[in-house]
């Protein structure tokens, strides 16, 4: 209180930190004095967040390859088509996840080595191979997705309720995968590889 009292009589305020802006800016920086703040508030990932989709579809990747390689391990009867598209599937969800992991992996050797100054442009250059890895990871998880329908089917041959049953669920899990997928493709605030772009022909322009 005597602290408040003797501020009072100096005539001296509390001073309290601007609010902040949807954007993410502090008040009065929108007027032109951003600098760095300007580009993130805009949307634009850094290098920070570029590493971490890429680990984040490296690690995903690894875990659902070798989920479907659990299933390739498997004693086969070939003499059946039904275990033929099991294994075929298997087979293809282990490459497509692999392929992304070590697609993911490499980027992410790459990209570690950029500046925080070099990172857009690099994104911009390389958007297409950005987007592959996670182009690999969706196929092999809906090719492994398949495999266990597969399996399922297959296993519950003796039990024709719970073999459309499984089948059914089954195929509920993939729908909304794929669906997910779709409508996170199209409304997702955040593309990295465009807003790697946008970012890009920003730091072209200055």
């Amino acid at each position: 209180m005597a602290a408040l009292e003797q501020q009072a009589k100096l005539g001296d305020t509390p001073r309290r930190l601007p609010p902040i802006s949807p954007s993410g800016d502090s008040g009065g920086s929108s007027s032109g004095g951003g600098g760095a703040g300007g580009d993130e508030s805009s949307g634009c990932p850094d290098r920070v967040r570029l590493l971490n989709d890429i680990l984040n579809t490296g690690v995903m990747g690894a875990l659902i390859g070798g989920f479907a390689l659990s299933n390739v391990q498997m004693s086969y009867d070939f003499s059946s088509s039904l275990n033929i598209a099991v294994y075929m599937c298997s087979f293809v969800g282990v490459h497509a996840c692999t392929c992304s992991c070590v697609c993911s992996a490499l980027l992410y050797r790459v990209a570690n080595s950029l500046s925080d100054a070099e990172a857009p442009r690099w994104a911009k250059k390389n958007a297409k191979l950005l987007a592959l890895p996670m182009m690999k990871f969706g196929f092999g998880c809906l090719c492994y997705l398949l495999s266990v329908v597969l399996i399922s089917y297959r296993d519950l041959a003796e039990v024709e309720l719970w073999q459309w049953i499984a089948l059914i669920i089954g195929a509920m899990s993939m729908s909304i995968t794929l669906i997910t997928a779709v409508v996170l493709a199209r409304d997702h605030p955040i593309d990295i590889t465009q807003v790697g772009l946008k970012q890009g022909e920003s730091s072209d322009d200055l």
